[in-house]
């Protein structure tokens, strides 16, 4: 789905997740995980807070700020399909 101002929609997100997100990724993920989490602040909360034993540890936003947003968007998609969580 396109959007025509996703830092509208979501604010919280576009916030917290900066410039580390292209609009392509935005439009993919922050629904995605919105979704997930019942709310942008919520969604929020998960990428700041949420420790992940696949990212040795770190959050999905610590992670996302090393450089690693390949094996970031290969876990979400994971999840998203239902292969783990």
């Amino acid at each position: 789905m396109k959007y025509k101002n996703i830092s509208f929609i979501f604010p919280a997100l576009d916030k917290c997740s900066g410039d580390l997100f292209n609009k392509e990724e935005k439009e993919y993920f922050y629904p995605l995980i919105t979704s997930w989490t019942c709310s942008d602040s919520k969604a929020v909360t998960w990428l700041k807070n949420e420790k992940i034993t696949a990212f040795d540890v770190k959050t999905c936003l610590e992670f996302c700020r090393n450089n690693r947003m390949d094996a970031f968007f290969y876990y979400i998609r994971h999840i998203e399909y239902g292969v783990f969580a």
